[in-house]
């Protein structure tokens, strides 16, 4: 009996020792279980089942992924932690660590915002891309905060969405003075194109979008990318779909991190958050294209009438854009160079391009 006490006791012992000497082992080779993990408290400016959301969600999981959980970006949704379109302000603060937002909700705090968050008439996402990466692009993002002296970094953008349709109308848009009159919901640069061609623009937060076209409040608006616009359900209120979006022909969303927390990160880290903020804006690019081409088919299965402009209304919309770009050039200097930095690229861009096009 003693024998088999004894034997029973040193195997609980064996097994014991075993057990101590795996999580020794884990916590010398798992970065799970490193002392040195790092925990970042990060948000959207977006709604969990909005597709910008969901790009900032892949981001943060394939960070965790890359650096063996030692670096967590705990990524929360628009609202939850800091009031929406407030994002910017809270990293340079310091209540947050990194935003994913876009730079459009800042206009008017830094007009030249606007160019950065989008282009009219202009790039298409890879020539977006290559003019932030190889154009200049990113520097002047950062010199725009640095100028004001915010504490934040700039990092490649988490997304990048593809040309817009140009909103969702009760009445057909085949000519300029269809706007005449019309009750209309935008923002930025594109609502003053709009009131130059007669019409009135109403701010109106995009959850009430749907009440507001239903009740004639408005009589047309324009929102971001077919697949996006799939889920506020405006196809079921509004009967014409109009292309092509020249007024938002691209944009890239905006990654802010803590200048302090950047560089407190080590070196490889840093490394690993810009090359998952690339791989998520390629993923966006070639997923979203998919999503919006099955899109625009399903608000035609529903009745919609999907209306493509004439080139002569595209060139009078792009004269009223000019005129509008070029006055906003003139009364804020940074936003000048930024639109001529974007204009020397694309003249350069759309050469090669032409040449290159069958």
């Amino acid at each position: 009996m003693k024998r088999t006490l004894g034997t029973t006791f040193r195997g609980i012992l064996c097994i014991v020792a075993a057990m101590f000497l795996m999580v020794v082992i884990m916590s010398q080779t798992s970065p799970a279980y490193a002392k040195d993990k790092i925990v970042w408290k990060a948000t959207s400016a977006y709604g969990a089942g909005l597709s910008y959301h969901q790009h900032a969600e892949y981001f943060a999981q394939r960070v965790k992924e890359m650096s063996g959980g030692r670096l967590i970006i705990q990524m929360n949704t628009g609202g939850s932690i800091v009031p929406v379109f407030s994002e910017q302000e809270a990293v340079h603060r310091g209540s947050i660590d990194l935003s994913c937002s876009s730079s459009m909700y800042i206009r008017g705090k830094f007009p030249a915002a606007v160019q950065l968050g989008t282009s009219m008439y202009a790039f298409t996402q890879q020539e977006f891309m290559a003019w932030l990466e190889y154009g200049g692009g990113y520097e002047l993002w950062q010199a725009m905060y640095d100028n004001k002296d915010w504490n934040v970094k700039v990092l490649p953008a988490f997304c990048i969405y593809g040309t817009e349709s140009l909103g969702w109308y009760r009445k057909p848009i085949r000519k300029p003075e269809d706007f005449k009159g019309m009750k209309y919901r935008t923002v930025g640069e594109w609502g003053e194109v709009v009131q130059s061609l007669g019409g009135s623009v109403i701010s109106i937060p995009g959850g009430e979008l749907y009440s507001a076209l239903e009740k004639g409040v408005l009589d047309g608006t324009d929102m971001s990318h077919p697949s996006f616009d799939k889920g506020l359900g405006l196809y079921e209120i509004c009967n014409y779909n109009v292309y092509p979006g020249v007024h938002q022909t691209s944009g890239p969303m905006e990654t802010l991190v803590n200048k302090d927390k950047w560089n407190a990160l080590p070196d490889d880290l840093k490394q690993i958050v810009i090359a998952a903020l690339r791989e998520t804006t390629f993923r966006s690019m070639t997923k979203t294209i998919i999503e919006d081409a099955e899109a625009v088919e399903f608000f035609r299965s529903k009745g919609v009438e999907i209306i493509r402009l004439s080139p002569e209304m595209l060139d009078v919309l792009k004269n009223e854009v000019n005129k509008v770009l070029d006055e906003r050039a003139e009364k804020y200097p940074f936003y000048g160079v930024v639109l001529k930095s974007k204009r020397d690229f694309h003249e350069k861009w759309k050469k090669y391009e032409d040449l290159q096009s069958w």
